[in-house]
């Protein structure tokens, strides 16, 4: 027992010594110059990895802005064109020319459309005619300007909120739906505006911002009242201004 543990007690020793020898000889380590040329090879690699990842990920972030935006501006326009398919008449207020008014609750401006809707006897079939009207609602609000963090992150959207036509007083208007959140330039250029009295246009803007740019993606889009009549309906669905 007493030889082993003598064996391994030379052995060591020559390791150790030669560990030594090593270092005294000069064979082990870096030199400040070697480690210096190092660092700059690894800091020029990583700038090229890293910038092309950068530009990746914008690319990406950019396409993906561009495809929830074309979403959302689409389903806002499948359903403005599913009332105007019935509509008969059609308002906004105060006029085309200044499309803005203040909107009771949201904090800010907005533009305002009505839509009487309608069904009539040249829609499909005679049944469709005898559906109740219903007066919809269109809303571009601003709420960049809201008391509420929840409410002003949401910038410029388009609300769609449907009502019953009243004879007289203001209908009482429910299921309220965001279709646009954020994607629209809070600017004073109308997004929706009439024309002749049966025409609506549907012209957003989206102002989201990717890495500090504009991600752009502007449509727009014209619609027809289909059972359009000269009768002012529409003014059953809202109070008189």
């Amino acid at each position: 027992m007493n030889a082993l543990k003598n064996r391994l007690k030379k052995h060591s020793k020559k390791i150790n010594s030669g560990f030594a020898g090593n270092f005294h000889d000069g064979q082990s380590g870096m030199t400040l110059t070697e480690l210096i040329v190092a660092m700059a090879v690894l800091t020029i690699v990583m700038g090229l990895v890293l910038s092309s990842l950068i530009s990746f990920l914008k690319s990406t972030a950019e396409t993906k802005t561009r495809a929830e935006s074309s979403n959302e501006i689409l389903l806002a326009g499948q359903s403005i064109d599913s009332y105007m398919r019935y509509g008969q008449s059609l308002y906004q207020t105060p006029s085309a020319d200044d499309p803005y008014v203040k909107c009771d609750g949201t904090g800010g401006v907005c533009q305002t459309v009505y839509i009487y809707v309608k069904p009539g006897a040249s829609d499909r079939s005679s049944i469709i005619s005898s559906e109740p009207a219903q007066c919809v609602r269109l809303q571009v609000i601003d709420s960049s300007n809201d008391s509420k963090e929840e409410e002003r992150k949401r910038g410029t959207r388009l609300e769609i909120s449907t009502a019953e036509p009243v004879e007289s007083g203001s209908p009482i208007w429910s299921n309220a739906k965001v279709y646009l959140t954020n994607l629209l330039n809070g600017d004073r250029e109308p997004v929706l505006k009439t024309y002749n009295g049966q025409n609506l246009q549907f012209a957003p803007k989206t102002g989201k911002k990717v890495f500090g740019k504009d991600v752009v993606s502007d449509t727009n889009v014209s619609y027809t009242l289909r059972n359009y009549s000269s009768d002012k309906k529409v003014e059953k669905c809202f109070s008189p201004l």
